[in-house]
């Protein structure tokens, strides 16, 4: 690996040759003609170098030679961009670098050869490197991916601090970049930073460090095409062909930045680096270089601004010769390419290539031919903020954003309550999760409790539960949120929390997902209500039967109300209901489950326990489910449960009416609701006296030497010493081991069953 004083060696190596070649450039050379009756190649500088050096047709009708076709789509198939003969910058001494412009100063620190070799590194970054204990685990496959598939290949994982050392060092005659690079307030803004620096002083390859080489650099573009003809190799990332694009991302056609191949000094990354750099220079002297001030890493260091210097090199004049063009070159000329594209010396891979598997915008699957990078979305280089929200749509992969694929999460607790709240906040924090507070309610006037709410018997304590959870639903209503998490401060949650919400959705997509090819057509034949005589049916996880969503990850947002994923017990649908689809989603072989001698059911049925293997969660339609420690809902879900909750009627606690509406009884009007077994979310008891269980009923009178949660396995909170100490080493509250005998399975009856 890289350490700080390898670096330091490497750059007084490059500084010496440097110095020492210098005078072998002569200082005035000659700029080559452009030749006006030059056809309209595809290719690099190089290519059409050799065209434009070739005399016109003569007048004996002779056949001027012909540009040997690359088998590659280029844009200039449509738009006539002619690449224009390279120019040879004269060498100037280190010393007046500082008199050029940024640009100018760049171009010569760093020159540009198309006609050279890809450098052969691969430059990845992270807090730790491979040979640290705390190196992720889940990171070891897809970081050893690289060296597999390309052994001949310098690789290096890149620390934050040699990060800076390497900065200094091969920027040392441009003090500006060096101040920029420092300055920037995130890790997430000099993380993305660091890859335009890398790659334009030293080249290769820079890919994040939770993608997976699927194949070797040198199958990503087509063998016809001259490795000396291209100097630069992007993907896209995103091309959603809907109305609100814009809604869910920053381009119309995206180029991602988690990988990129390139030769030094290409003039796209000249360009951004000096964008950058000037932009951060122009916040620090204004004071505005803050968080609070950066609306958007997206647009400040990420795909967005990434994006708009690969178009602006497209439509440059300096590299283009503009007269021959039909118009700029825009996301028009990309949108559904199949196969590459080459424009002057950039080489621009369909969506496939760098984003398989990601299931919409024409996207191919891990094993499409094409498939060349898998992106996971779980490093730390794009803000959980920024991925929600830019990418909060069907796509799955977005469940890894901070608000798991929701638009915004709630978290409901008394101001009052501080030891939940920094909890929560570590909880959160440690997860990855973006959290908002809805405090609670301390008050209510009587004249704002629904119809029959004062004859009922709510305890007052039930009654500011209530409010709490009616101001939320009223927030998302009034805030035009389209979906949200909402949860009570005393949740807790598995490490995994985003893994097992993606295999959820999963789930919950074959539930309310039609059939593919189909409208209307559900796989469930119970759906929408069963028949006489009809029974449940399982399916599972990994069947891709249903259509994709397109609106949220867990499914469309027009066909589901309400994620019960935190509760205290549930049941399935029965056939009695008469009311409500019976099929059951079997998610099997899931780790994160507890061995059923472990499995709490609380006030649920022991259906779960009895029927099914060890280590599964099930999926299904919610029935006579208890407490609302989490539920995801949407927008058409807030209004329905604010009007029969928060207007209709109180007729018992809020949970109770939650059931209500869920399961359509009570007066209420049925509502799609959806729920887990076991649970997602579960309430925590934190060591100490039982009397902070709860701020509605009374728990006093216990002492507790230990805290638990049930049914969650690698408990967030429960793991908080081993966290805060950068430990891997979670603490399993229910490891599995040898049975304990029949009867640890024959719980108490419980009333549902």
């Amino acid at each position: 690996m890289l350490t700080p004083r390898r670096a330091l060696a490497v750059a007084c190596v490059i500084l010496t040759l440097f110095l020492l070649l210098r005078n072998t450039h002569t200082s005035e050379p000659a700029v080559v003609p452009i030749n006006a009756n030059s056809p309209k190649p595809t290719g690099s500088y190089s290519d059409n170098k050799r065209i434009q050096e070739t005399a016109p047709e003569s007048a004996t009708g002779a056949e001027a030679p012909k540009a040997v076709s690359s088998g590659i789509a280029s844009a200039i198939d449509h738009d006539g961009h002619v690449a224009l003969a390279k120019k040879l910058k004269p060498q100037i001494p280190i010393g007046d670098l500082k008199a050029q412009p940024l640009r100018k100063a760049l171009q010569y620190t760093f020159p540009y050869d198309s006609e050279g070799k890809f450098p052969a590194y691969i430059w990845q970054t992270w807090k730790y490197t491979p040979a640290e204990g705390e190196f992720g685990e889940d990171f070891r496959p897809a970081e050893a991916s690289w060296s597999d598939l390309h052994p001949s290949f310098i690789h290096e994982v890149i620390t934050d601090s040699v990060a800076s050392h390497l900065i200094r060092l091969f920027y040392a005659a441009l003090p500006e970049i060096q101040e920029a690079y420092e300055a920037l307030p995130e890790p997430v803004l000099k993380a993305n930073f660091f890859r335009y620096l890398i790659l334009l002083a030293r080249g290769g390859i820079y890919t994040d460090i939770d993608t997976t080489a699927l194949k070797s650099a040198v199958e990503w573009v087509p063998a016809e095409v001259p490795r000396n003809t291209y100097g630069l190799v992007i993907g896209i990332e995103a091309d959603p062909d809907r109305p609100d694009w814009h809604d869910w991302y920053s381009r119309r056609i995206q180029f991602c930045q988690w990988t990129i191949q390139s030769k030094p000094g290409h003039p796209v990354l000249v360009d951004i680096v000096a964008s950058i750099t000037e932009e951060t220079l122009r916040r620090k002297r204004a004071g505005i270089l803050n968080k609070k001030a950066i609306k958007s890493i997206v647009e400040f260091t990420g795909p967005a601004i990434w994006t708009d210097a690969v178009f602006k090199f497209f439509n440059n004049p300096e590299f283009f010769d503009m007269a021959t063009s039909k118009g700029n070159i825009t996301w028009q000329q990309f949108t559904g390419i199949k196969q590459a594209k080459k424009v002057g010396d950039v080489i621009v891979l369909p969506i496939t290539a760098f984003s398989p598997g990601v299931g919409q915008m024409g996207a191919g699957e891990v094993d499409d031919p094409q498939a060349m990078v898998q992106h996971a979305f779980e490093g730390k280089f794009m803000e959980a903020r920024e991925r929600a929200t830019h990418c909060s749509d069907g796509n799955i992969d977005h469940i890894a954003n901070g608000t798991l694929g929701f638009q915004k999460i709630f978290v409901i607790g008394l101001t009052s309550r501080s030891d939940r709240r920094d909890s929560m906040a570590l909880a959160a924090a440690f997860t990855g999760l973006d959290i908002e507070y809805i405090d609670g309610a301390t008050s209510i006037d009587d004249k704002a409790i629904p119809p029959e709410g004062l004859q009922n018997g709510v305890n007052r304590g039930s009654l500011l539960g209530w409010r709490a959870h009616m101001n939320v639903l009223r927030t998302i209503v009034e805030q035009n949120i389209t979906s949200a998490l909402v949860m009570e401060d005393d949740v807790d949650w598995d490490i995994r929390i985003k893994s097992q919400m993606a295999t959820f959705a999963n789930a919950s997509r074959l539930l309310v997902q039609p059939v593919k090819g189909t409208l209307d057509q559900h796989l469930d034949p119970t759906f929408p209500a069963p028949m006489e005589n009809q029974t449940f049916q399982n399916f599972y996880v990994g069947d891709d039967l249903t259509s994709l969503p397109i609106t949220s990850p867990y499914g469309d947002l027009d066909r589901w109300d309400l994620l019960w994923l935190g509760h205290c017990g549930t049941r399935f649908p029965w056939l009695s209901d008469g009311n409500a689809p019976l099929g059951r989603v079997v998610i099997a072989n899931d780790t994160t489950v507890p061995e059923k001698q472990h499995v709490n059911q609380e006030l649920g049925s022991s259906e779960l326990i009895l029927e099914y293997p060890e280590h599964t969660r099930v999926v299904a339609r919610a029935r006579v489910s208890t407490c609302t420690l989490a539920y995801g809902i949407t927008q058409a879900g807030a209004r329905r449960f604010l009007y029969e909750l928060g207007i209709h009627k109180l007729t018992n606690t809020c949970d109770m009416m939650f059931r209500f509406v869920c399961d359509g009884v009570d007066g209420r009007q049925l509502a799609t609701c959806l729920t887990v077994q076991p649970q997602l979310f579960q309430h925590h008891r934190p060591a100490g006296s039982t009397a902070g269980y709860s701020d509605i009923n009374d728990h006093s009178g216990e002492y507790h030497e230990k805290g638990s949660t049930a049914n969650v396995r690698w408990s967030v909170r429960l793991n908080f010493q081993v966290l805060v100490n950068g430990s891997t080493e979670y603490i399993d509250q229910f490891p599995d081991a040898p049975p304990v005998g029949r009867e640890a399975l024959e719980m108490p009856q419980s009333p549902l069953d």
